[in-house]
């Protein structure tokens, strides 16, 4: 208690308050929401950017809705080819439980708007209480996880109707599991993490960059190349411990590839594939470029915050020997599925913006990566 005192006279606030830290969260989340005017934007229809995509989603769940659809027989109000309007992309789990609440509460479109976003909200407590538990420290907890809902992208489609975003909150949430995992040692965490990953991985196949990760971390520590957990083994068991990734990346692969036979069977219009940047032209790779930089100029961040990232990646660079060995591997193999994905997908990046926010896990990544730096190196700083 003396302790304490003397930080409070010392600093002018005590900095951890793991008791009220979800509720501090809470208010400030309230507080942006009504500031981003969420109060009225949930029970708009579907407009603005990217009104075609919104309507293909609340399409979906409507198909459900009215003709009682099977999970893995989804359909929209684009008949196609062959008149039934059967067709797949990401794994309709979001759009066949909005279906089931509309049988219970009736037709309200703001109802897949409203999971969406919860599942968002989820996503950012998670994280805060990852980076709460690790750092010791709520106010850096709270303004770091935060820092994802001043982007403008992330505002604007965490309030909407396309899948993107609860995948990204899934991700957030299996991400804090593993944390629990690495904590604790118990399995169950490290299952209900690859579990969450999986689901996350289903809806949209961005997300796995964070479950590759995962494995890699796995493989390594299987085959005695490393260990992860402070010299010691982080995986105790991996005789056991590899089959939820087998089953993961199985279940994974087979809804796509049954989403490909799905739609060529039905002749629909949605596209399943990469879209690289070797399949265009000069010119329309200069055309594109010049697309993406106007995305980078508004949709994702003010500019700070990218020297604001610059400058925490160099900081990482100079001193990654003293870096945590894992968030520095698992930080160096997102930024690699993120050049990747950016190279296969390179088509898609001219207008749709959406197709970044599952990259957006690195930011919270490497900001972890540079706090327990300071934390653990340079205590005055931090």
């Amino acid at each position: 208690m003396k302790q304490k005192i003397l930080k409070i006279l010392q600093f002018g606030f005590e900095p951890y308050h793991p008791r009220f830290s979800v509720w501090y969260m809470l208010i400030i989340i309230i507080c942006l929401s009504i500031y981003y005017n969420y109060q009225e934007i949930l029970f708009l229809r579907p407009q603005s950017t990217h009104q075609w995509r919104q309507c293909d989603g609340l399409s979906f769940a409507l198909n459900y809705y009215q003709d009682n659809n099977p999970l893995l027989e989804p359909a929209m109000h684009f008949l196609g080819g062959d008149g039934t309007g059967k067709t797949a992309e990401e794994f309709p789990i979001i759009y066949y439980l909005v279906a089931k609440l509309w049988k219970v509460f009736g037709y309200h479109e703001y109802m897949l708007r409203l999971v969406n976003l919860i599942i968002f909200f989820l996503g950012l407590f998670a994280l805060m209480k990852l980076f709460e538990d690790i750092l010791k420290d709520s106010f850096l907890a709270i303004t770091t996880s935060l820092l994802l809902f001043v982007s403008p992208v992330l505002v604007y489609y965490a309030n909407n109707f396309i899948p993107n975003i609860p995948s990204f909150g899934f991700v957030l949430i299996a991400w804090y599991l593993f944390w629990l995992f690495y904590k604790s040692g118990k399995n169950i965490f490290l299952l209900l993490s690859v579990l969450v990953f999986t689901l996350a991985g289903l809806i949209k196949i961005t997300a796995i960059i964070s479950l590759i990760a995962l494995l890699a971390v796995f493989f390594l520590e299987a085959t005695g190349i490393s260990k992860f957990k402070n010299g010691n083994r982080l995986f105790k068991h991996p005789y056991i411990e590899w089959i939820p990734f087998i089953l993961a990346f199985g279940l994974i692969f087979s809804w796509y590839i049954y989403a490909n036979y799905y739609n060529i069977y039905h002749k629909a219009y949605l596209i399943l594939g990469i879209r690289p940047i070797w399949s265009l032209t000069m010119e329309q790779i200069h055309d594109h470029l010049l697309g993406i930089k106007e995305q980078i100029k508004w949709s994702y961040f003010h500019k700070s915050i990218y020297w604001f990232l610059l400058a925490l990646c160099t900081f990482i660079i100079v001193k990654y020997k003293k870096a945590n060995k894992l968030l520095i591997f698992i930080s160096l193999l997102i930024f690699i599925g993120i050049i990747c994905f950016f190279l296969l997908h390179f088509y898609a990046f001219f207008q749709h913006d959406y197709y970044v926010i599952d990259l957006f896990i690195f930011l919270p990544v490497v900001c972890l990566t540079l706090m327990c730096i300071l934390k653990e190196n340079y205590p005055v700083l931090f």
